[in-house]
Order: structure tokens, then C-alpha cells, then sequence
């Protein structure tokens, strides 16, 4: 391909520059591939259940080359001063502040419990969007390389005189403006804490304001239930085991709480208004029996299944959800009953839940039977650290 097109060979050695130099030039064209390659199979649902044994390898692996990144990007602009002393604006402008601002809102996700989680819930988004506009642009730049595109009056060939001064003053700007913009664009998407009632919001607007980024399906599927012949079942060490309809779950005691949804792949959705029963008013009928120490929800895909202890499951915004907003659940995101479990990750909170057994011993839940804690509480996957 160099032999064909000089221009992109000369484009991938930069005969001008130290070998040093030209090994971080390669280093950072492979290591945005890979990090574009292991960002799209981190978030991507389809590739979940075929990637699931290795997501923590390649969730770690996403974090240490963006970290080698940042710090290769740095290593190069502080070293071009004493090479060149005029580089393309455009050039310098869109790679340093896209690559600024996807360190920034990639450690906003990664430390989830640092920063507020309305900041976090923004940094998702804009973290895939930037790094797709930053692969368009490398694109583009490499199409440009490749034919010699070089005409100086063009907008595209601007040149500035570049000096370390120049780049950390403007380095810094870029990562408090990310800060900002984060923190300001959180502010709008808090929702109105007076909102979330049966009465208080149409059906659209819950949708919109507690829009889920994804919902997963550990089997790909997602199971259509038919509201009125759904039974949710209720065993083992209870003293009458039973079957509930939806509706006799709704005419239980309702709780309406708010609590973040926190998903381990990074993305989270601030104050979402469950709507649902406890776990003491849905054993209410049913009875505990004294040895009962772990509920084991099981999901209607057939597969899924996790566990809670008895302190888990009471403790305080647990819930069993039938609704948010007073809308009931999307099917995807568990229609009819899913599982709420505040302050721990969305694994733990069962979709689709369609049984409920007591027991004695506890029961490995379908992620932990791939290695992720039991008890997962936000901050307990860090996965490479």
C-alpha cells in the first residue's frame, strides 16, 4: 500500500520526524482502532452474550490503552515544538480537544462513584459521539495525507505557530471547559424532583426524561408476557407458597421511590420514579419461614437468574417494579416486574422476574457465575485496577 501511494507511506513513517516520534505516531493510529473496536463491544448488546467470558478482559483493556493514549498524545504534542513550529489548526484543535475530552468523560464513567451520576449520565453519550466524530476526522485526514492535499489558502492547511506554552494553556482550558460542559449539561437533565407521579406526567414524557441508552438481554431476546395470563410464582421456604397476578401486585401496598440506575458497562440514568412493591409486602401473604436467609429471582428468558440476602433485598429503595412515572415497563427494559436494587450495578436487577425463591444457601447469579462480586455495589467492578 506504501509502494502504491508514497504520500500515505511517507504519512505512516514521518521521515522528518525521530524514530521515537514515528513509534508514537503508530501507536496512537493502532491504539484509536482498538479503542473504537473495544468500545463498540463493550456497549453493543449483540455482542454480549458472545464476548460475555471476556467483557472485564476488554473492559480493562479499554481503559489502559485509553490511559496509554492520553499519555502517548501528550508525550508527542510536548515534544512537536522542537520539530516544527507551525502545525495545521485544525489538526491540533480537533485531535487535542476530542482526545482531552474523551479522557475527561471516559474517567467520569470509569470512577462512577467520584463524580455526580447526572454527570455520568451525560459522559456516556457524549464520550461515543466524540469518538466517533474524532474517527471521521482521522478519516478525513488520512484521505488528505494520502493524496498530498497541501493548497494553503484552504481552511483545511491553516497554520499556527505551536509552543508548549500555547498547547497546556489550551490544554487546560479544554479540560476545565469538559468539566463545565459536563456539569452543565447534568444541570439540564436533572429532572424536576416534584415530577414523577401517576397524575404529574404523560406517558411520552416519562419515556423521554428516563430514557434508558440500552436495554440488554443476556439472551438476546426479550420476552413478550401477556399481562393478564402472568402469574408471578412465590416459593420455596415461605410458609404458602403462591402465584400473584399483576394486578394483586398492584393492589399491594405500592411504594414509589426514586433511585439511579447504575449499568456496569458505564452508563447511568439519575432519579428514575419507581413504581412497585417491597419485598415486605410482597412475602406478606406468603410468610418467610425462619430459616430463609436469600431470595433467587428468576427472569421468563428462562436463563437469568440472581440472588439477594434478606438485608439486600429489605434494604431501603428495593424494590419488585411494575412501572416508572406511573407508566407501566417497556417490554424491554422487563415488562411486566423487574428487579430494583439502589446502589448496587443493573446486573443484580433481574428483568422479565417471573419467580421468586426463597432458600437456605445462597445461589450464583448469572454474572457472577462469569466472575463479577455478588455483592455489587457501585464501585466494587474495577475492573484492571
Amino acid at each position: 500500500m506504501a509502494v502504491r501511494w508514497p504520500a500515505l507511506g511517507d504519512w505512516l513513517r514521518r521521515r522528518t520526524w525521530p524514530w521515537t516520534l514515528r513509534i508514537v505516531h503508530v501507536f496512537l493510529l493502532a491504539s484509536f482502532i482498538e479503542l473504537m473496536l473495544s468500545g463498540v463491544a463493550i456497549y453493543l448488546p449483540d455482542l454480549h452474550a458472545v464476548l460475555l467470558p471476556w467483557l472485564q478482559t476488554i473492559y480493562a483493556l479499554h481503559v489502559w490503552l485509553g490511559t496509554a493514549f492520553l499519555v502517548a498524545l501528550l508525550f508527542s504534542l510536548l515534544s512537536s515544538p522542537r520539530l516544527v513550529r507551525r502545525v495545521r489548526l485544525i489538526d491540533w484543535t480537533l485531535v487535542s480537544a476530542g482526545s482531552l475530552f474523551l479522557g475527561v468523560s471516559g474517567y467520569v464513567l470509569w470512577f462512577d462513584t467520584t463524580f455526580p451520576v447526572y454527570w455520568n449520565a451525560i459522559a456516556f453519550s457524549w464520550h461515543g459521539w466524540v469518538a466517533y466524530a474524532l474517527l471521521a476526522w482521522l478519516l478525513v485526514h488520512a484521505f488528505l495525507r494520502t493524496f498530498s492535499f497541501q493548497r494553503s489558502s484552504h481552511p483545511l492547511n491553516w497554520r499556527v505557530d505551536f509552543t508548549r506554552r500555547r498547547f497546556l494553556s489550551m490544554g487546560v482550558s479544554l479540560v476545565g471547559a469538559s468539566f463545565g460542559l459536563l456539569g452543565l449539561a447534568g444541570l439540564r437533565r436533572r429532572p424536576d424532583p416534584t415530577s414523577g407521579g401517576a397524575d404529574s406526567m404523560a406517558t411520552s414524557d416519562a419515556a423521554a426524561q428516563w430514557a434508558f441508552p440500552e436495554h440488554y438481554s443476556y439472551t438476546g431476546a426479550y420476552p413478550e408476557v401477556d399481562p393478564v395470563g402472568f402469574r408471578l410464582s412465590i416459593g420455596g421456604l415461605v410458609e404458602h407458597p403462591t402465584a400473584l397476578s399483576l394486578d394483586q401486585i398492584k393492589a399491594l401496598r405500592p411504594t414509589h421511590a426514586r433511585s439511579s440506575f447504575h449499568c456496569v458497562t458505564g452508563w447511568s440514568v439519575p432519579d428514575v420514579p419507581w413504581d412497585g412493591v417491597t419485598m415486605d409486602a410482597l412475602f406478606a401473604q406468603a410468610g418467610l419461614r425462619p430459616e430463609a436467609r436469600y431470595l433467587v429471582f428468576y427472569s421468563a428468558d428462562g436463563v437469568y437468574v440472581d440472588c439477594l440476602s434478606l438485608a439486600q433485598a429489605h434494604a431501603q429503595g428495593a424494590l419488585l417494579a411494575y412501572g416508572i412515572a406511573g407508566t407501566p415497563l417497556p417490554t424491554r427494559g422487563g415488562f411486566p416486574l423487574r428487579l430494583v436494587v439502589p446502589g448496587m450495578y443493573g446486573y443484580k436487577s433481574v428483568k422479565w422476574v417471573d419467580r421468586v425463591v426463597a432458600t437456605a444457601h445462597p445461589v450464583a447469579g448469572t454474572w457472577e457465575q462469569q466472575g463479577y462480586p455478588a455483592a455489587a455495589y457501585l464501585g466494587s467492578v474495577k475492573t484492571g485496577f
